[in-house]
């Protein structure tokens, strides 16, 4: 009873002081993605984002097509640039962009997109692909069209989220991430916003949108929900290092945000699909005993006619 009591009042403290009571701190001991399953077990099953990828073990799935971006190319009427004490969020607001076609079952809405990186530019996404980790990841969320937040979250396929892996490379800023990384000292400390302008949100994705990874996940934050289809693009956008380091100068009270990446979960029985078609080993060999196969037969036919002008 005394340990109850214990725990409640120290809950209740977080939630008065306004803090969560989990982070993305992997040295804490209480609050660290290690320990989210204590205080949430869905943070604990075997649906949970994100993973590590490995390209050669993948499949190649026919069913993922072509996306269909519906609005993509618009201006939305408002965005919202949030520091949520964690990480950079923008809250898309009215006329939202569409996502529908590349193998989902559904069509979603785009309601809010946001970034994570780390401590350096050699670590930051949240994805690994075949090993690598990129300095860092957007995230685009979309939410099944006709459903609320919760009921999304509810539904096995309640969500469609876009990840872009973020390189970076010199001192050239990319010009569309600059839309809205030239605000952020306006939401310098955790709980800012700024009415921001609204510019084209296709820009922000690579530009070969053909070749990508798929797999079912969860939200990558308590409580964790697997509700997500994820869709990884497997060619990344640069970004300076400059833009990346505006990114590190963003505080929560007294500390920078300098980390909020979850580590990769197990995959368990999962299975990762590719959109595109690899050139296999078999197929290589197969065409080498085509080759020998022609060669053969035109020393042969070489042979013979030599014979035939002998006799």
């Amino acid at each position: 009873m005394a340990v109850i009591l214990i725990t409640t009042l120290m809950l209740a403290l977080v939630a008065v002081q306004g803090e969560r009571n989990w982070n993305f701190d992997n040295t804490d001991a209480v609050r660290g993605p290690s320990h989210w399953k204590d205080s949430y077990p869905g943070c604990g099953g075997k649906r949970q984002s994100p993973v590590s990828i490995k390209t050669d073990e993948s499949e190649q799935q026919s069913e993922l097509e072509e996306f269909v971006l519906t609005n993509y190319d618009n201006t939305v009427p408002s965005l919202t640039l949030t520091n949520n004490g964690d990480r950079v969020k923008v809250l898309v607001n009215g006329g939202k962009p569409k996502l529908s076609g590349g193998g989902l079952g559904f069509a979603y809405e785009m309601s809010q997109f946001h970034f994570h990186w780390s401590t350096n530019n050699k670590r930051g996404s949240e994805h690994k692909i075949d090993d690598d980790e990129y300095a860092g990841e957007l995230h685009i969320g979309h939410l099944k069209q006709g459903s609320n937040a919760a009921d999304a979250y509810a539904d096995p396929q309640g969500i469609a989220i876009l990840a872009v892996l973020l390189k970076a490379g010199g001192s050239e800023d990319h010009p569309a991430y600059e839309k809205i990384f030239q605000y952020l000292d306006k939401i310098e400390n955790a709980s800012n916003e700024y009415e921001m302008p609204s510019f084209v949100l296709r820009d922000l994705l690579p530009s070969n949108l053909h070749k990508y990874y798929r797999y079912n996940g969860s939200r990558a934050e308590p409580p964790c929900e697997e509700a997500a289809i994820w869709t990884i693009f497997h060619e990344p956008v640069t970004l300076s290092d400059n833009q990346f380091e505006r990114l590190r100068q963003l505080k929560n009270k007294d500390k920078f945000l300098l980390h909020n990446n979850r580590p990769v979960a197990p995959l368990y029985d999962r299975k990762i699909y590719i959109s595109w078609r690899k050139h296999s080993k078999e197929g290589v060999a197969d065409n080498c005993n085509g080759l020998k196969v022609s060669k053969s037969f035109i020393i042969t036919v070489v042979i013979m006619a030599f014979l035939k002008q002998l006799t």
